[in-house]
């Protein structure tokens, strides 16, 4: 299976448009904060890249006691998080062995990442582990099996069939989830 190295284009990574306009308040973060009343929350987005994710979140939420943390497996990307967030705790490590307390965090957010996990039963079981009882994992990806015409495929066609490889189609998502007892939504 091909893996991505991402610091390869660190540099680059924050200039696509598509992936910038994407990134809205998180709704999702809302509703949980709203539900669950708290003096203090903690969010990690897996996968935290240059920070897109974190450095909009941060500022939606402003006023929040929120705690934030990123996790990445590339220092690159993580070096150009730092530059943009601050008073964020950014850690390099593997998703399949976080260095984080079992039960830590409120909220997941993993913004398409999942399909890069070379152990992705692994890291469903870590995300598990460090994510409180009736807290949020939210994970955004690629519907890859839902667009077998996507143009790319068109001009390349040996792509999808390594898409096949990386990504996990709907049912499998799903039983996955529901067997380390996360509500599927």
């Amino acid at each position: 299976m091909k893996t991505t190295d991402y610091s390869n284009i660190a540099d680059k990574y924050d200039n696509n448009p598509y992936r910038i306009r994407e990134i809205r308040f998180d709704n999702d973060l809302k509703e949980y904060i709203h539900n669950n009343k708290k003096s203090k929350y903690q969010v990690l987005d897996l996968s935290c890249g240059t920070g897109l994710y974190l450095e909009k979140q941060i500022n939606y939420f402003n006023g929040h006691n929120i705690r934030w943390h990123g996790l990445d497996l590339s220092d690159k990307m993580l070096s150009r998080a730092n530059q943009k967030v601050k008073n964020v705790n950014l850690v390099r490590a593997d998703v399949v062995n976080m260095p984080y307390d079992s039960g830590k965090f409120d909220f997941i957010a993993n913004n398409y990442a999942f399909h890069h996990y070379s152990d992705k039963a692994q890291a469903l079981n870590e995300i598990y582990r460090v994510l409180i009882k009736g807290g949020v994992y939210k994970m955004h990806n690629i519907a890859m099996h839902d667009m077998p015409k996507w143009w790319v495929y068109h001009y390349f066609p040996s792509a999808y069939y390594e898409d096949v490889k990386r990504y996990w189609n709907n049912d499998v998502i799903f039983k996955e989830l529901t067997l380390r007892d996360l509500e599927v939504k």
